[in-house]
């Protein structure tokens, strides 16, 4: 029909003053206009094809959202970082670039927010909005297949974050594990053992790492979940699996 409306506006001194601009997100669009409207072919002029937003395009992004649409005092910069480099594009990375998502992502985290009560949009809150199906995203059949250390691990790393999120060092992590491990009668693995087990973790997509520093001490290595991976989900899947096979949980005195 848009096509026809060529007909009824004819052209003046050869030049077509009616134009359109069509604007998709997949670029195969085009492919199947020409495949089922032949004549759209003579229509298309330039083509333009737009980058998708890497992580710091987003944080501008969003930075720019939540300052018009939220209160100062309701987000930090962790919550925007997190955001971006979940959904940022790069080469390497899973983030497929879309500000739509990213965007949707910080609103859904900070009616989440409003909905509890809670003044402030927390990690937590970003990695539910993340998460359409939280139980979805965490791998059932792979945490069932983890020794206990493992698990004790990941529990420790759960706990920690769901207490007072961001980026965790390994020293915090391994006291919380070690913890853990007497309470549940079991000795706590070495110190190269307990690195393998966090790189193990690391390989299967359930901890992220970084190195934040390089010194003549050594590497300082910091942890999280990854965001779409919610604590309080992770840390009930771990119970129930722990529970299953040694009993009850533990008494920390």
């Amino acid at each position: 029909m848009l096509l026809r409306v060529y007909e009824e506006i004819p052209p003046r001194d050869n030049v077509n003053r009616l134009n359109f601009l069509l604007v998709a997100q997949d670029f195969r669009v085009l492919s199947y206009m020409k495949e089922k409207i032949p004549q759209v072919e003579s229509q298309i002029g330039f083509k333009v094809y737009l980058k998708p937003y890497t992580a710091d395009e987003l944080k501008l992004i969003l930075e720019q959202r939540a300052t018009l649409g939220l209160r100062d005092s309701a987000w930090g910069p962790e919550v925007i970082d997190m955001i971006a480099d979940y959904y940022g594009y790069s080469e390497t990375g899973a983030g497929d670039g879309s500000a739509r998502r990213a965007i949707l992502a910080l609103r859904m985290a900070a009616e989440m927010a409003e909905a509890q009560g809670e003044s402030r949009i927390t990690e937590e809150h970003v990695r539910k909005a993340i998460s359409s199906d939280a139980i979805s995203n965490v791998p059932l059949e792979y945490m069932r297949s983890l020794n206990l250390h493992q698990l004790l691990i990941l529990l420790a790393i759960s706990m920690l974050i769901a207490s007072k999120g961001g980026w965790l060092s390994t020293g915090e992590v391994k006291a919380e594990y070690e913890g853990l491990a007497r309470a549940y009668g079991e000795e706590p693995r070495k110190h190269t053992q307990f690195y393998e087990y966090l790189k193990e973790l690391s390989n299967a997509g359930l901890v992220e790492a970084r190195v934040t520093s390089v010194s003549p001490k050594g590497r300082t290595t910091m942890l999280r979940l990854p965001p779409e991976i919610p604590a309080d989900r992770l840390r009930e899947v771990i119970e129930s699996i722990i529970m299953d096979r040694v009993g009850g949980p533990p008494s920390r005195g």
